[in-house]
Order: C-alpha cells, then sequence, then structure tokens
C-alpha cells in the first residue's frame, strides 16, 4: 500500500467522524433544532414567548451578556424581539411566536463578540417535511 493510499483510506474512515462531529444534535426540550453549524439552537414556543437552548457540540454554552435579536418573517410582515438571557444556555424573546410558513432568525452575538445564526422555516405539525 502506497502512502497516497493510505491517506485516502484514512480520510474516508474520518469523514463520518467529521460529519457527526458538525451534526445536529436531538432537541432535549421538545423543541425543534437548527440545521448544522457549529452552535446549536433548540426553539420552543410557549404561550407567552420563544425560548431558545444554546449550545455547542451538545455542551450547553454560556449566554449570559449576549445580543440576542430574534426575527419572524410572513407574507403580511415581518417581526423582531430583543432577547434575554434568564440563564445558562437560555435565550428568551417575551410576547413573540411563530405560526406554520413563517420564517424564524436568531442572532447571537456572545459576550467574546462571536456572532452565531440559526434559522427555521416553520412548517405544519401535522405535515411531514419533503426529502
Amino acid at each position: 500500500m502506497t502512502f497516497s493510499e493510505l491517506v485516502v483510506g484514512l480520510c474516508v474512515l474520518a469523514a463520518p467522524i467529521a460529519a457527526w462531529s458538525h451534526g445536529d444534535w436531538p432537541p432535549k426540550h421538545g423543541g425543534l433544532m437548527n440545521e448544522g453549524g457549529e452552535t446549536s439552537f433548540e426553539l420552543v414556543q410557549k404561550p407567552e414567548g420563544i425560548h431558545f437552548y444554546v449550545s455547542d457540540h451538545g455542551e450547553v454554552m454560556e449566554t449570559a451578556d449576549s445580543k440576542a435579536t430574534l426575527t419572524v418573517i410572513n407574507s403580511k410582515h415581518t417581526q423582531t424581539f430583543d432577547g434575554t438571557t434568564p440563564g445558562k444556555g437560555m435565550l428568551y424573546f417575551q410576547n413573540a411566536s411563530a405560526k406554520p410558513g413563517d420564517q424564524v432568525i436568531l442572532k447571537v452575538q456572545f459576550r467574546a463578540g462571536s456572532i452565531a445564526i440559526g434559522r427555521y422555516l416553520m412548517l405544519n405539525k401535522s405535515k411531514k417535511p419533503s426529502n
């Protein structure tokens, strides 16, 4: 076996591990997870507003002193909400809600200055997403 064959073989074996390390995590709070990215956001709708649970590779992230903005877009209008940080790994947007068909965009600037964005397209619960 040549060196280049060995390198190619190792890359093929490592690809699933690399994909998993940046993959999506299952929801822990009964919500919807954003697609991909380093930072995972779980969107949970409650009667009083929308909550997000924030993690990085499955580990809860520090959200204290973060600045978060939530934008909900539908065919009639766009609404923007400023978030609060009620606890570690949590963001809260009072009075925010999203309905099927709405686009939801979360933008967070963490204390150290890094920015993460989570995007969602709200689907009707009775319909399964198409592949």
